[in-house]
């Protein structure tokens, strides 16, 4: 009895996304009356918000959301998030160099990311102001021919 009810724990998560699919499609066809897979992406959205929120809602400290491409990518997950939150992306255009100096123009390599969170740390008043000033002018996140993140390219295993 005890394994049954093992299974049936561990099924559920699998099973509210099954499920949430299993509304969207029916919702699709009751609304438009036609059999559409393309009306599911709702019920996929829904089961990717609950998941961001369950993984997310006993996490400590600020969410920091990073990605080579425009923060509107990683913004869409926002409301979701309990947390503090910020987005870091390449947004813009125009400015071709080396990718780790891209990637530092834009903060969006490995140190910028690091000093962000300090820096969101700091202002919810659990680290000294100090430490992310230090940490950004020791990595010299100001100078873009520092940067040292994605020099390999991003095809590169």
């Amino acid at each position: 009895m005890t394994d049954v009810l093992k299974y049936a724990v561990q099924g559920l998560p699998i099973g509210c996304v099954f499920g949430l699919l299993a509304v969207g499609l029916v919702l699709s066809y009751k609304t438009s009356g036609v059999f559409n897979l393309a009306f599911a992406a709702q019920a996929y959205t829904s089961a990717a918000v609950f998941y961001v929120t369950r993984q997310l809602q006993d996490a400590p400290g600020p969410v920091v959301a990073v990605s080579d491409y425009m923060r509107a990518v990683q913004d869409q997950i926002e409301p979701w998030v309990p947390q503090d939150f910020i987005s870091l992306g390449a947004d813009g255009f125009g400015f071709s160099d080396t990718r780790a100096a891209a990637r530092r123009y834009f903060h969006i390599d490995g140190p910028s990311v690091a000093v962000r969170a300090l820096q969101m740390l700091a202002r919810r008043g659990e680290l000294d102001p100090s430490v992310p000033r230090d940490a950004a002018e020791k990595y010299r996140l100001l100078d873009v021919t520092a940067g040292t993140s994605g020099n390999a390219g991003g095809e590169s295993g």
